[in-house]
């Protein structure tokens, strides 16, 4: 069978960044880890951002009447009696209550 008589295919394979069958398999989960950290550094790039600050978990902050009730609560009790130890720690609780 000469050239010209082959059966051509009809379509070329995807290249492997176009296969979203390729790039989800098990054996292309280096290429996405890699895609995870290069996507954000060229978008952090792209806006001329060159310092930031990851925090992970989330904060919580009470509500001024929470803040001003446990500082309140806190002035309140009676410190005389207490441990240094416990005495310092419901110092600091105040110090921040009053932050807040």
């Amino acid at each position: 069978m000469s050239d010209a008589q082959k059966p051509k295919p009809q379509h070329a394979p995807k290249a492997p960044h176009e296969d979203p069958i390729f790039l989800e398999s098990t054996p292309a989960r280096p290429i996405r880890i890699l895609g995870e950290y290069i996507h954000p550094l060229v978008q952090l790039k792209r806006e001329e951002i060159g310092d930031t600050i990851v925090m992970f978990g989330s904060a919580r902050i009470e509500s001024q009447e929470a803040a001003e009730a446990r500082c309140t609560r806190l002035k309140n009790e009676k410190t005389s009696k207490m441990p240094a130890a416990k005495l310092a720690k419901h110092r600091a609780a105040l110090r921040h209550a009053k932050r807040l």
